[in-house]
């Protein structure tokens, strides 16, 4: 037994049935199974579970055994701090950390088939390229499949702006920043990165967009990097952080970043202050971009950004 089967299960809701009950007998209604998170932190982002008629929104973490909390390092890391489910195979000890909390521990054992565990510990013992290989059937694939898969991801796309457009009351400044937030934090922290936009009045950017300090401070303390302040620079930013604060009403809620698995130039840190420097030196980023009539003036807009 691993943690990729169970993970695997959870993502595509491979269970015999869903009527899930926590170890300590509550009724758990999984709204949201969330989405599957494959660098650090819990396994599963974004989730809702409902418990006595309370829905509770954060992140989901799943072991083999209960006991791998402590193995794994959890305790007192501040990336688990949202969690709102603990799921494991076997519940071999209890959590103190998470019973403190009121997080419910579900044990996984009694609603998975066994059938599905030994089918998957026998395609990973295959040794050809791809296990399942043999399964597919090349002349099987409908004429156009490539081409009918791709506008259907377009169609998607499309329909997500769209909503982000009624959601933003048709800013499209507030949309492309909203966008261009998540493409900073690609790949790791893209999703981490649109939270953080979306918890954002846009008419916040808007006002301190002329100081590209105010923008950093802002980027910076909603993630939580000045809490500590090692160096005069990082002071700076962090009194600024608290004057925007209490100017603009900024929730106390922060996320938390990764920086597991990036080079450096790819750190949020590096990110988030070329965002800052993009929107100080291009007030108008939005008109710019529909101006814009070739490749090289798209180049010309972001060339000059630096960190």
């Amino acid at each position: 037994m691993s943690e990729e089967i169970l993970q695997y299960i959870w993502n595509y809701k491979k269970f015999l049935n869903f009527d899930f009950i926590s170890t300590d007998g509550r009724i758990i209604d999984v709204l949201e199974f969330g989405e599957w998170n494959k660098n650090s932190g819990p396994d599963f982002l974004f989730a809702r579970i409902k418990i006595d008629d309370i829905i509770f929104a954060g992140n989901i973490e799943i072991h083999t055994k209960a006991s791998d909390w402590f193995f794994h390092n959890h305790s007192g890391n501040p990336e688990f701090g949202n969690l709102i489910l603990h799921a494991v195979y076997i519940n071999d000890c209890e959590i103190p950390e998470l019973e403190q909390h009121n997080i419910p521990t579900l044990e996984l054992k009694n609603y998975i088939d066994e059938g599905l565990i030994k089918k998957h510990q026998n395609l990973k013992a295959e040794h050809s390229f791809i296990a399942c290989e043999d399964l597919f059937d090349e002349k099987k694939i409908p004429l156009f499949f490539e081409e009918t898969v791709l506008l259907k991801k377009l169609e998607e796309k499309a329909q997500i702006l769209q909503e982000s457009l009624v959601k933003n009351q048709n800013n499209y400044e507030a949309v492309l920043f909203q966008n261009l937030v998540y493409t900073f934090g690609l790949k790791v922290n893209a999703d981490i990165f649109l939270q953080l936009a979306e918890s954002l009045d846009f008419s916040v950017v808007q006002k301190i967009k002329q100081n590209d300090i105010h923008l950093e401070a802002l980027f910076f303390g909603i993630c939580g990097f000045l809490e500590v302040s090692k160096d005069e620079i990082m002071q700076i930013w962090k009194r600024e952080f608290e004057f925007l604060k209490v100017k603009f009403n900024i929730s106390d809620f922060r996320i938390h970043p990764k920086f597991s698995k990036l080079r450096p130039p790819n750190f949020p840190t590096i990110r988030l202050s070329q965002l800052a420097n993009l929107y100080h030196s291009q007030p108008n980023l939005f008109s710019k971009l529909i101006d814009a009539k070739s490749i090289d003036d798209f180049y010309k807009i972001f060339e000059d950004v630096k960190a």
